[in-house]
């Protein structure tokens, strides 16, 4: 079942429908338009190349404007991005994918292609760069994908996922509908700010619902301190109710005698 949420490091692409088109997540550039590309005879009869380019990542952009590597989708997206922020946080130079910095011949940007397509590339791209991913609106299952991803390049996620970063607060709304799944990811990274926050929004299911997958992917230590959670407002809410109600000024239709026998009754049912 984890399987197509990514927790157990899958890398199998769900559908990219809602974040790729030729609207505003997306457009087309024909080769031609691109300073390394010679542009073509306007009596050529010859079909002219097209390109697929990130409107986030792309040649002119504000977040591009030092840039100097392409990044090739393996669905044929193009992601124009800066090697400095890349090696940035990576301590395994960007997963061995030779992002080294240009060289005194480089007369054009490289192009190294990757396995992701280009939804989960775009967010990894906006996790790094710490952009608004709001006009995306990745889904649960495409962040989850994105974690192993970052690992696989050398990041910690500890520090793009920490509670000031927009893919923090993106999860932790994830979490409103999948508590299980966001707490599972932040125990299976150990991402404890994550973890602690998406552990509130437990507390309205029932434990029996995590499933031996989910167990795993928790791990002993974040398992039992989600089971203490819950068990520790089940302990104060028997403790409050320990207490009985307080007496009150005799009534006609309440006088001691029926106070005195609610308190029994409370005593008695609170102590079974």
């Amino acid at each position: 079942m984890l399987g197509s949420w990514g927790i157990n490091f899958s890398a199998s692409p769900e559908s990219t429908s809602s974040l790729l088109g030729t609207g505003d997540e997306f457009f087309n550039m024909s080769d031609s338009a691109t300073p390394s590309l010679s542009l073509p005879s306007p009596l050529s009869e010859e079909p002219r190349t097209v390109l697929s380019i990130s409107t986030t990542f792309y040649p002119g952009a504000p977040e591009t404007e030092k840039s100097d590597l392409w990044l090739s989708s393996s669905d044929g997206v193009f992601f124009f991005v800066q090697r400095s922020r890349l090696l940035e946080g990576s301590s395994n130079l960007f997963g061995g994918h030779r992002v080294q910095y240009p060289r005194a011949d480089e007369d054009a940007p490289p192009v190294i292609p990757l396995c992701e397509e280009a939804a989960l590339l775009n967010i990894i791209l906006l996790i790094i760069y710490r952009l608004p991913m709001e006009r995306y609106r990745p889904d649960l299952q495409l962040m989850c994908r994105a974690a192993p991803a970052l690992v696989s390049y050398g990041y910690r996620l500890e520090n793009l996922i920490s509670p000031a970063s927009e893919a923090f607060r993106l999860l932790i709304a994830h979490s409103i509908t999948h508590p299980l799944v966001v707490y599972a990811l932040a125990a299976a990274y150990n991402l404890d700010s994550l973890a602690v926050a998406s552990s509130r929004n437990t507390l309205g299911i029932e434990l029996s619902q995590i499933t031996d997958d989910l167990a795993g992917v928790m791990g002993p230590i974040y398992l039992r301190r989600l089971f203490f959670l819950h068990m520790g407002r089940t302990d104060a809410l028997k403790r409050l109710l320990l207490e009985p109600p307080a007496g009150h000024m005799p009534l006609p239709q309440c006088g001691p005698d029926d106070q005195k026998s609610l308190t029994r009754a409370w005593h008695w049912l609170s102590h079974t």
